[in-house]
Parts: C-alpha cells; structure tokens; sequence
C-alpha cells in the first residue's frame, strides 16, 4: 500500500484460480497452480484481471509486467470497456515454476504511467506425486493411508475425535 508521502497505486492483478490466501507471508507470496497457469486456458496463459481505475477512459493502455519488468501484455481500452474490470493473460511460454513479479501499469492517453502494487507469484507446476502414470482414477504415486478400523466400519465410537487420513508417495 502507498505511504502518504508516495503516489497512490493501483490494485493489484487479480488472478482467478490463484491462492485464497497467500503461500507465505512477510513478504505476502500468493500461489498459482499448474491449472491457473496452463490448464483452464491452454491457449492462452495465465488469466488476470485489472480494473477499472477511477479516470479510465478509452484510449488508456494497460501494460502487464512479469518478472524483472518484462512486458507481457497489452490491452487499450476501447468504449465498451470503460468503466468495467479488464481480462487479460500472461502468455503460456512465461509460465515456468519459480518466483515472480507481476503488475501492471496504466498509461492514460495523454497522460502519465500510473503503476499497480507489485504481487509477488509463486507458480508451481508439478502436481503432487509428479506424473500419473496409468490415467486411471486416483494417482498411480500418491497412496491414501485409512485407518484400519475406518475401512471395517464406520460408528461414533470411532470417527467421534475425528479420522485421521493421510496421503503418502508409493514408492
């Protein structure tokens, strides 16, 4: 957030499919998943939304930066989207697993570069367990580990505390 001394920023991306909440804090790192990243628009990338800006107007152009300052994409707002939440994607070929940085930065037609808080992204697209290697249901590696006593029944005498069930690597 801005300091009173400091310009006013613009919200940050807004990414669908992201982390909730952030995967780690201090400083705040949110989490995108190999669905986000890949998977609900294959064609695509990444999709993010920015917007609207108090003085958004037609002609204004969205730049959105990921990683060290690299230009990803560009969006200028036509009449139709004035006033509305803008989508975009950061294309497939910058979806690799690591950290990054993404903003964005609008520059109002005749005016000045007017810069978003800066997120921090973690992308991480190996699943759990790594490569499903018969397709059936489930997971070929991962291995659900369930209390004998749950799998002969289930009664209030044994689920009253609560289960514990968890989920392993097979080796």
């Amino acid at each position: 957030m801005s300091s009173p001394n400091s310009p006013l920023l613009l919200a940050k991306l807004v990414i669908p499919g992201g982390s909730k909440e952030p995967v780690s804090t201090d400083p705040d790192v949110w989490g995108i998943n190999i669905a986000a990243a890949l998977g609900n628009f294959p064609l695509n990338g990444l999709r993010c939304h920015a917007g609207p800006w108090g003085n958004m107007a037609i002609g204004d152009k969205l730049t959105i930066f990921w990683g060290a300052g690299q230009n990803v994409w560009v969006e200028t707002v036509d009449k139709n989207e004035v006033g509305t939440q803008l989508s975009m994607f950061v294309p497939t070929r910058h979806m690799v697993d690591g950290q990054f940085a993404a903003s964005y930065v609008v520059k109002p037609l005749g005016g000045t570069d007017q810069p978003s808080e800066v997120m921090q992204v973690l992308v991480k697209l190996t699943r759990p367990g790594g490569h499903d290697d018969n397709g059936d249901d489930g997971h070929s590696k991962l291995i659900m580990i369930i209390p004998q006593d749950i799998l002969d029944g289930i009664h209030a005498g044994n689920v009253k505390d609560g289960v514990k069930i968890s989920i392993g690597k097979a080796e």
